[in-house]
């Protein structure tokens, strides 16, 4: 198996590639060093994502927007610091309600339907179309047609 640094390495084709790979490398960084970072502030600071060069944080109360303001050059040194790399030079704020929001819609898509609902849910849309079960292994098939699983002729 190849490391993808390997396989980048000398494509200039791939810089945009290399971007992403970079980015989510920082975002990885910063979200496993996040309380080496703020301190006592990350219980109250919520981690986002890093865009460019914009780390983007949610405050769950908006007072402790202007506390980042002032500690901004100190929270800007401590990335370089655990992350090792000097390209965050900014930092932007998302409202905590909109990050939670999406956090949680996020999860819901992930987690809404099972995988075996799937399958109960297509193998019914497929009853509904009069669709013929295999009398081999049971799938569903149109009638007429052979069956991939078993060659079984339904």
């Amino acid at each position: 198996m190849f490391k993808i640094d390997a396989i980048l390495k000398d494509k200039k084709t791939f810089n945009s590639l290399r971007s992403v790979q970079s980015h989510a490398l920082i975002n990885k960084k910063i979200r496993v060093s996040w309380g080496d970072i703020m301190g006592k502030l990350s219980q109250e600071i919520i981690f986002c994502y890093v865009k460019d060069a914009t780390m983007m944080v949610a405050a769950k109360n908006p007072i402790w927007v202007t506390e980042i303001e002032f500690f901004k050059k100190e929270i800007l040194k401590n990335i370089h610091a655990f992350t090792g790399y000097k390209k965050v030079t900014n930092i932007g704020f998302l409202h905590y309600q909109d990050e939670k929001k999406r956090k949680e819609a996020k999860e819901k898509k992930r987690s809404a339907v099972s995988f075996e609902q799937k399958i109960k849910n297509e193998n019914s849309r497929k009853r509904q179309l009069n669709y013929v079960e295999c009398s081999g292994c049971q799938t569903l098939w149109e009638q007429g047609k052979v069956c991939l699983f078993c060659s079984s002729t339904i």
